[in-house]
């Protein structure tokens, strides 16, 4: 099975029980449901979006896709594992936890969250691959010292509409 699309149906839980643990899926489309919780531990799974779900947390360490979706969700709490790409917009994220990022992780789109400070040497261990950083509409006002070392392969940051001065 290449894409599987349960996305706007009424869909509140997804575990293991369900059918689709076991499959080879490169596509799985889980948006727009009421999903509150996510645990299954298909690792096989290459495309992953759960946007416009109820998700508060998204900590699953058996699942690896790289590509993952999460926007407009209430996500507060993210682990993440080994994914390539991230989005999480319009979540309710206060604080980037670095040391759950992985060390090939090239994009990382937080914008619309209510991120307040970037911490310095955040992303020194996981430098070596972002590329793109999105940090639009936030509620940043302090950027520690050293925040951004290492990152030398940046080309695109965006940090509009925060409250820097």
């Amino acid at each position: 099975l290449i894409h599987l699309d349960l996305s706007h149906n009424k869909l509140q839980q997804i575990n293991d029980r369900m059918i689709f643990s076991n499959l080879v899926i490169q596509c799985l489309n889980l948006s727009h449901n009421n999903i509150a919780e996510f645990n299954i531990k298909n690792t096989l799974i290459n495309v992953l979006d759960l946007s416009f779900n109820n998700l508060k947390n998204l900590e699953n360490e058996f699942l690896r896709p790289k590509y993952v979706i999460v926007n407009n969700n209430l996500i507060t709490k993210i682990k993440i594992v080994d994914e390539f790409e991230w989005q999480a917009q319009f979540n309710s994220i206060e604080e980037i936890i670095c040391s759950a990022l992985p060390s090939f992780l090239n994009y990382i789109n937080f914008n619309n969250n209510k991120i307040k400070i970037l911490k310095s040497n955040c992303f020194y261990i996981h430098s070596n691959n972002i590329r793109r950083y999105y940090l639009c509409n936030n509620q940043i006002s302090y950027i520690e010292p050293y925040a951004f070392y290492k990152l030398n392969n940046l080309v695109e940051l965006d940090l509009s509409i925060n409250n820097l001065s």
